[in-house]
């Protein structure tokens, strides 16, 4: 933006409102023949500009139920290899202390 060169902006959640004339917002799977842009998603392995800035909202939440007096140590292991399959890191879930 300060080198008045195009800078890309890509959401997979609806935006609501104006976006600054400064970004080009694009639709999943454009080009965009700019640098450096801006992804809104969970995915941080989602990567369309060759410099990217990934803006990640805290809005997962997880519950889970277990017996009485079961050790946390498996659980934790547990969602932590799901979220990583799912390419969502554990900082983005509400509450995270990481």
């Amino acid at each position: 933006m300060l080198d008045e060169e195009p800078v890309g902006f890509f959401s997979e959640f609806p935006v609501t409102g104006e976006i600054p004339c400064e970004l080009q917002r694009l639709a999943d799977g454009e080009r965009f023949e700019g640098n450096c842009g801006m992804v809104l998603s969970l995915n941080e392995e989602k990567n369309p500009f060759a410099v990217t800035l990934h803006l990640i909202p805290r809005i997962v939440s997880l519950g889970i139920g277990c017996k009485r007096y079961t050790a946390g140590d498996g659980r934790a292991g547990s969602f932590k290899s799901t979220a990583k399959l799912s390419c969502v890191d554990t900082q983005h879930f509400c509450g995270s202390q990481h």
